[in-house]
C-alpha cells in the first residue's frame, strides 16, 4: 500500500508532472471504485456499507469521480465541480467547506463575534455564530440579530464590516429589530470612480417620492419602471434623447 500511494505529493506544474499526477489521479479513482464496488456486491457484509467511513468515501469519490465508457474519470473543468458549499474538502471532517478571501484560503470554518463595545464599560462578547467558510458574511446579519434578540441583547447601534451590510440589510435591521446598521459601503469600481473621472451613479439625485432622477447637467429622466430581475427589486430610468444626444458630457 505504501510503494503504491506515497511519493506522489510533488508534481509541480510542468507539463510532465502533471502527466504524472493525472496517471496517479485515475489510478487512485479506479481502485476506490473498485473497492466501492466490492462493498456493495451482494457477497459483502452488510454491516461494511454502514461504516461512517465508507460512506465518507463513497460521497467524495461520487464528487470527486465518474464513470465512462473507457473507465473512471476525475471531474475538471469541462465536466464542472459540485459547488463548495456541499464539496467534501476533509475525509476527516466532511462538514468543513473550503474557501477564499481575497488571497487566503482554507478548509473549515469561520466564526463570527458579537461584542459589546460601550464607551467606558467592559467590551463581552454577546453572540458566538460558526458557519461553514463559504457562507458570506451578509448572511450572517439577520440571524445574529435574531439570536440578540431572543436574548434581550440587541444594540440600539450596531457597527460592522463591509461584508456583513447591504442595502436590504441596512433596511430590514431598522425595521424587524429597530438596530441601527453602520459600517463602510462597498466601493465604486465603476470606470468613473477609478479614473476620478465621468459620472458616477453618486453624481445622480434620485427623488424616489417624485420617481425621477437628476443627471449632473440638470436633465430630468423622462421614465422610471420597477421591475423584478434575477429575484431583486430593480428601478429602470430612462433619460429623453433630446437632452443626452447634444450633451456637451455624454462621453462621461
Amino acid at each position: 500500500m505504501a510503494d503504491r500511494y506515497s511519493g506522489h505529493g510533488d508534481w509541480g506544474h510542468a507539463a510532465k508532472a502533471r502527466a504524472g499526477r493525472d496517471g496517479h489521479v485515475r489510478e487512485l479513482g479506479e481502485d476506490g471504485h473498485h473497492l466501492l464496488a466490492a462493498i456493495w456486491a451482494d457477497e459483502a457484509p452488510d454491516w461494511l456499507r454502514r461504516l461512517p467511513a465508507v460512506e465518507i468515501l463513497r460521497r467524495i469519490w461520487v464528487q470527486q469521480f465518474y464513470l465512462c465508457d473507457d473507465g473512471v474519470r476525475w471531474y475538471g473543468p469541462a465536466e464542472g465541480y459540485a459547488p463548495s458549499s456541499r464539496f467534501i474538502s476533509s475525509p476527516y471532517d466532511p462538514d468543513a467547506r473550503y474557501g477564499r478571501k481575497r488571497t487566503t484560503t482554507c478548509v473549515g470554518y469561520k466564526v463570527h463575534l458579537t461584542e459589546s463595545c460601550d464607551e467606558g464599560r467592559l467590551r463581552i462578547i454577546t453572540h458566538v455564530q460558526t458557519e461553514t467558510v463559504p457562507t458570506a458574511d451578509g448572511e450572517v446579519t439577520t440571524p445574529a440579530h435574531r439570536a440578540l434578540a431572543a436574548k434581550g441583547l440587541l444594540p440600539a447601534q450596531h457597527l460592522v464590516d463591509t461584508g456583513y451590510l447591504d442595502a436590504a440589510l441596512l433596511i430590514e435591521a431598522t425595521r424587524d429589530f429597530g438596530v441601527d446598521l453602520v459600517g463602510p459601503t462597498r466601493p465604486d469600481l465603476q470606470w468613473q470612480a477609478r479614473r476620478g473621472t465621468g459620472f458616477a451613479a453618486a453624481a445622480f439625485q434620485v427623488d424616489w417620492d417624485a420617481q425621477h432622477v437628476t443627471c449632473p447637467r440638470g436633465a430630468q429622466s423622462s421614465g422610471w419602471t420597477a421591475s423584478t430581475e434575477f429575484g431583486w427589486e430593480t428601478v429602470k430610468v430612462k433619460f429623453s434623447q433630446v437632452d443626452c444626444k447634444p450633451c456637451p458630457n455624454r462621453a462621461d
